[in-house]
Formats: C-alpha cells, sequence, structure tokens
C-alpha cells in the first residue's frame, strides 16, 4: 500500500511530496530511480519540489529523512545555518516532522505524535 500527500512548505516555496510504503520496493513506483537498498530516502529534484519516502516498517528514520529535506530547502534558497542561533532550524525541522507523521499515522492508522 502507498500514502500520499503533497504540501508545500510555507515561506520556502518548496513542495514536498510525502510517501510511506509498506515495502521500499513499492517505491518504484514513485521514481524508478530510488534505491531499494535503503528503507526511505529524498529526493531533492532542484526544481522546487522534493520527495520523501519512508518505509512504514522502519520509522527509526523519519528524522534522518526530515534533516534530509530541511536541507534541501536551505540549499534551495541558499541559507546558511547558524550553529549559534539554530532557531529556524528547528522550526522547519518540527514542521517537517509533523507533516511526515500525519502521512505515516493516516497509513499506519496508529497515532505517533502527541499534541
Amino acid at each position: 500500500m502507498i500514502t500520499k500527500k503533497t504540501i508545500n512548505i510555507p515561506i520556502f516555496r518548496l513542495k514536498l511530496k510525502i510517501v510511506v510504503v509498506d515495502d521500499i520496493e513499492e517505491a518504484l513506483e514513485i521514481d524508478s530511480n530510488i534505491d531499494t537498498i535503503a528503507d526511505s530516502c529524498v529526493i531533492d529534484n532542484n526544481n522546487g519540489t522534493a520527495t520523501i519516502v519512508i518505509a512504514s516498517n522502519d520509522m527509526s528514520v523519519i528524522a534522518h529523512e526530515c534533516l534530509h529535506v530541511k536541507n534541501a530547502v536551505w540549499n534551495r534558497i541558499g541559507y546558511s545555518p547558524n550553529p549559534v542561533n539554530d532557531e529556524v532550524d528547528a522550526y522547519l525541522l518540527d514542521y517537517i516532522m509533523a507533516e511526515v507523521l500525519k502521512v505515516v499515522e493516516k497509513h499506519t492508522n496508529k497515532t505517533l505524535l502527541k499534541i
């Protein structure tokens, strides 16, 4: 089963396609170039869109992949993170994580995010 949702990351003009699959092999239906050795990936198309693929059998990679998405946003806009004041990094990562978790929850029918 594949669950998908596309969002626009506010302010930064990046379209993010979030894809959750039961088995990473299913991700080949989204993009035939996906390396199925890993249980997840981020594809930065350098055209204002990124795709995050998460296999529902390995949720441990969600934060890892969300960090890659955050970095794709920074690359797109030419921003260099400030290690002394990384609040903007943290807020963007929080936003991306929350959006990904919504799709994962829909796919698995499990609540992962407690607000």
